[in-house]
């Protein structure tokens, strides 16, 4: 009959598409809501560097070390813990300012702590036994043990999330390159080979992308590169040296430092911004991991 609504799969069609459309528009609202993220860096704004606490907004800035020398901040899988170095030591503090401790204990220089994704271990480097080399050692400081036997030095340490690889940059073949090894000491790889120094390896969220900074175009900026070596390329355009890159926890975002300023840049090159301002030092970016 005519002037009636039809029941058919038209008209379910149209309610579907409506209806998606409804949640469609919902996401995205929720989306642009989200809550930014916590970053921990070092700066000296107030005299000696210590660490700092803030949202990606550039709110909610907060002192959490008093240093006065306290820097490379990495924080803990479960968002709450985080070490830095202080005095070629590695310490822990908890976000709140309590249980600071100092973890390596040792005479020898230590620094550059970096957890594993499951927090059961830490990478770090260390002069202990002559040159630098990439340890492992519990988030108590405890089982401490060597991960790279050559010769030469070898630094800056990354854990991939899943907690079977490590990235470093290692010396041995003259100039500073970026190698993945696996937390047993086998599989060792190396990932760049041009005439630059290759720095400052950083895993994205999923393993697959390795970002670092090269100056094999003249001074130091943000690359990416695939787990294995292949498909690199300059993620960042600047005049000054920009280093210390870090994965976003959902792997869309990636901050640096850039003449000690920190930014944030997407992971496409699009939409850099400069996060800390003012005359002081700011650097060692480090995201909250438990930020979606």
């Amino acid at each position: 009959m005519m002037g009636r609504w039809r029941t058919d799969g038209s008209l379910l069609t149209l309610l579907l598409v409506v209806g998606l459309a409804i949640l469609g528009t919902t996401s995205a609202v929720f989306a642009a809501a989200r809550a930014p993220c916590t970053l921990a860096f070092h700066s000296d704004r107030e005299g000696g560097i210590g660490i700092y606490l803030i949202k990606e907004d550039g709110t909610g800035l907060r002192k959490l070390t008093d240093g006065p020398m306290d820097n490379n901040p990495a924080f803990a899988p479960d968002g709450r813990t985080l070490t830095f170095d202080r005095d070629e030591d590695i310490y822990l503090i908890h976000v709140d300012g309590t249980g600071l401790r100092n973890l390596s204990q040792h005479k020898a220089a230590n620094a550059c702590s970096w957890w594993s994704g499951q927090g059961d271990q830490l990478a770090f480097q260390t002069n202990r036994d002559g040159h630098f080399a990439v340890y492992v050692m519990r988030p108590d400081g405890t089982g401490v043990a060597r991960l790279t036997r050559d010769a030469a030095n070898n630094a800056c340490p990354a854990f991939v999330a899943e907690g079977r690889r490590v990235a470093f940059v290692s010396d041995r073949h003259g100039t500073m390159d970026i190698f993945t090894i696996g937390t047993d000491g086998t599989g060792e790889r190396r990932l760049t080979a041009d005439a630059g120094n290759n720095m400052d390896p950083a895993w994205s969220p999923d393993g697959a992308t390795i970002a670092f900074v090269s100056d094999r175009e003249g001074h130091f900026e943000v690359y990416l590169t695939a787990d294995d070596g292949t498909n690199q390329r300059r993620l960042t355009q600047g005049t000054k040296a920009a280093i210390q890159p870090a994965f976003s926890p959902d792997g869309t975002r990636i901050a640096y430092e850039r003449a000690g300023h920190i930014f944030v840049i997407n992971r496409d090159g699009t939409g850099e911004r400069q996060l800390t301002t003012g005359e002081a030092y700011h650097g060692g970016p480090s995201w909250d991991p438990t930020c979606q």
